[in-house]
């Protein structure tokens, strides 16, 4: 544990990463005192490598606890005198990583004051849905995305989830020409698509046609769900004479 003094503050803080020597951190009470740690928060316990147990750092006279490891903005109470946070990753780095991202502003001529959150990423990173439900041809896909990223801004890292249960005759989504569409607009775009067919077998069962006999086949066969849909659907797409992208 090793201990590094600014001013009438007192920073506290362990290198490398590993488990936590609790009997070395004894700030002074009478000072400003802040700590910072590396691991995922646990309530009690003796804890371990990659853990902080904040029952063991209570009572200690520490005013901020600055945590890492989980990249989401968390703060919350310590005890009486001090609190403890997350302040996230400064930038997302990834679809997991969505939303606001930055950094947390401490105020050391009072420690008292909650720490204020403020964004610094250039770019932020957007997961957004765009419902296909009711979508007859292809100009309706593209609405319903463009209605979806709308209100994002042109630095964003997009991620548009199509989303709804449509019928095999729905126009195809086409990811790859939808990826195209939004290119230019954003400083990156895919497309993800999340539909689900909307199929009745019933009105297939008695159907004398290719496409009743091909449905009724992969109905039939041992694919999971998602699969025999994917597969229904490049097949209807085939039948109608649309290029299938593999």
């Amino acid at each position: 544990m090793e201990r590094h003094t600014l001013g009438d503050v007192d920073i506290y803080g362990i290198s490398p990463v590993g488990a936590i020597p609790y009997e070395a951190l004894t700030p002074d009470k009478d000072r400003k005192n802040v700590v910072l740690l590396h691991g995922a928060i646990q309530k009690g316990g003796k804890g371990g490598a990659g853990t902080v147990v904040l029952s063991r750092l209570t009572g200690r006279g520490i005013d901020y606890l600055a945590l890492g490891h989980y990249h989401s903005h968390t703060a919350a109470p310590l005890d009486e005198r001090g609190l403890y946070a997350y302040a996230g990753t400064p930038a997302g780095r990834g679809f997991d990583e969505t939303g606001d991202c930055g950094v947390l502003i401490l105020d050391t001529d009072d420690l008292s004051r909650p720490p204020v959150f403020r964004s610094v990423g250039a770019r932020r990173v957007e997961i957004v849905e765009a419902d296909l439900t009711g979508a007859v041809a292809l100009t309706d896909v593209e609405d319903a995305v463009r209605r979806a990223v709308a209100p994002l801004s042109e630095e964003s890292i997009v991620r548009v989830v199509l989303t709804g249960a449509l019928p095999p005759e729905a126009p195809r989504r086409d990811t790859v020409y939808l990826d195209g569409l939004l290119r230019d607009r954003f400083y990156h775009c895919e497309t993800v698509d999340k539909t689900r067919l909307l199929l009745d077998p019933a009105s297939y069962e008695g159907s004398v046609s290719l496409k009743g006999e091909f449905i009724r086949r992969v109905k039939a066969s041992a694919l999971a769900e998602d699969a025999r849909d994917a597969v229904i659907a490049a097949g209807l797409s085939a039948l109608r004479g649309e290029e299938i992208p593999l």
